[in-house]
């Protein structure tokens, strides 16, 4: 029986020797799977943040080339404006020259109408005035219906 006891002691201590040694690896295995933790932790922090800096870049770009795509887009539509405007004022001039010459030129017609005759002079340019208030209204409709919209 003391054999036996001593066997069975023996296996205990055996066993509690197994459990000990379980516990130290299991310790280190710890201790490393710690280390790696925090290297795996830095390193998806680092992917992360250079992510996070590329897609912030990318966003700078675009709204730098919508800033400067917006900047050109209004440029042109000043420019545009511009244009038209003094299109329409040389029309406007175009259209009071005319006026100047058909009154002139209507006395000319009443005194030929005495001889019952229009001259061809006064026919022409009081057709060409008529075309020239005509687009004049048009373009002023025109640039103010554009001035709104914009």
């Amino acid at each position: 029986m003391v054999t036996n006891k001593l066997i069975r002691s023996e296996k205990i201590e055996e066993q509690i020797g197994a459990v000990l040694n379980r516990v130290r690896y299991l310790q280190k295995k710890i201790i490393t799977f710690q280390a790696e933790a925090k290297t795996a932790a830095n390193q998806i922090e680092v992917s992360a943040r250079e992510s996070l800096h590329k897609v912030f870049d990318e966003g700078l770009t675009l709204l730098g080339k919508g800033i400067v795509t917006g900047r050109k887009a209004t440029e042109s539509f000043v420019a545009e404006t511009h244009r038209k405007a003094k299109k329409l004022k040389r029309e406007a001039h175009a259209v009071e020259v005319a006026e100047d010459i058909v009154t002139e030129v209507i006395p000319d017609k009443v005194n030929s109408k005495k001889n019952n005759t229009i001259s061809a002079k006064s026919v022409s340019v009081k057709n060409q005035m008529k075309t020239l208030k005509s687009k004049g209204r048009k373009n002023k409709a025109n640039f103010a219906t554009t001035a709104r919209a914009h």
